[in-house]
């Protein structure tokens, strides 16, 4: 049966974790890993041997997931995961401790069924330089570190739209001019039930996000590029369900 698991706390997004680069091409600043847009990206300045990103949280973060998002990594790059306790001395973290490293043309996703709770220093490295990345740099947008929320009830019932935000104004005489914009996906979860635990997560995620910071969501565990670059569209709400559990309605849109 499918899980669904809210990615809700991003260690990385947090003002104390300083996050750095191998380089950095104008205009495209290392900032842009925790900006709110998807389509902000950090650049690299040119294609290193490799290249890096690296974030130091000052103390020892719990970690289960590393989402980069937007990146341009061609299939032939040789990406690797680094952690450490100490800056400069890095190691590849335990790969028995890895479930799997998961990737196609736009995301990155790492996981480890056990969190890595020790290393205070992380950084993907990637080398995509043979054959050389056409675009002459790598890029990488926002970046997810951190745990999950593994509701014990599941959805039961997915559904959503597609909103096309475009307008069209009309002349005088009635001919109309299109001002085009992206279309997006709505997504609706209808939950049967949540614990009362799980509820306390979920309103505490809410309280935190609002409706202006992305999250990811991962609509099935045993596939993990199945993940969903969202916001919350409305209020969280929740009804009576029985013996304390609630049930309730995730409804998110593409993060744009």
């Amino acid at each position: 049966m499918k899980k669904i698991r809210i990615l809700g706390t991003n260690l990385a997004a947090l003002a104390g974790t300083i996050v750095t680069a191998s380089s950095s091409a104008t205009d495209w600043p290392i900032a842009n890993l925790k900006t709110i847009w998807p389509k902000y990206v950090h650049r690299t300045l040119n294609l290193g041997t490799p290249d890096f990103w690296e974030w130091d949280f000052g103390v020892a973060p719990s970690i289960n997931y590393i989402i980069l998002w937007n990146h341009n990594f061609q299939s032939t790059a040789t990406v690797k995961l680094q952690a450490d306790v100490h800056s400069g001395h890095w190691a590849d973290v335990d790969l028995p401790l890895q479930y799997g490293v998961h990737w196609n043309d736009h995301v990155l996703v790492y996981f480890f069924r056990r969190p890595i709770a020790n290393c205070l220093y992380w950084r993907v490295t990637a080398d995509d330089s043979a054959p050389a990345n056409p675009a002459g740099y790598l890029q990488a947008g926002y970046a997810y570190l951190g745990g999950f929320l593994q509701p014990a009830y599941s959805f039961k019932e997915k559904g959503g739209g597609v909103i096309d935000p475009s307008t069209i104004l009309l002349s005088d005489g009635g001919q109309p001019s299109t001002n085009e914009k992206d279309a997006y996906e709505t997504y609706d979860y209808d939950f049967s039930a949540a614990t009362p635990a799980d509820l306390v997560t979920l309103i505490t995620y809410f309280k935190s996000l609002k409706k202006g910071w992305p999250f990811f969501i991962i609509e099935d565990d045993s596939y993990p590029l199945n993940v969903r670059f969202v916001r919350f569209r409305t209020d969280f709400n929740y009804r009576p369900f029985v013996a304390g559990y609630k049930s309730y309605r995730l409804e998110v849109e593409d993060a744009r």
